[in-house]
């Protein structure tokens, strides 16, 4: 079987697929992505679609992200009725 990939930056022969795994390591902003895989440091011509899939990436991982911060937090005590209240009324 022949696995296709889109070619984002010809230049360097960078794929949709790697900038995809670029952001789930970390990576958030084009700055970093130049930095880190050499993505329009020629011509330029493939940053508008490489923002474009990082956008993309990135706010496909907010909702596991999020996810995962609830499950690290600590749980809050459950207080009894009468505490509740008095907590609610300000006593």
């Amino acid at each position: 079987m022949v696995t296709l990939r889109m070619i984002v930056c010809v230049c360097n022969a960078i794929s949709e697929q790697e900038i995809k795994d670029w952001v789930e390591l970390g990576g958030s902003s084009m700055s970093e992505l130049s930095d880190d895989l050499g993505l329009g440091t020629y011509c330029g011509s493939c940053r508008d679609c490489a923002r474009q899939i990082v956008t993309d990436s990135v706010q496909a991982r907010l909702p596991d992200a999020i996810h995962q911060l609830q499950d690290e937090a600590e749980p809050t005590p459950k207080l009894s009725g009468f505490v509740a209240v008095a907590r609610a009324i300000g006593s």
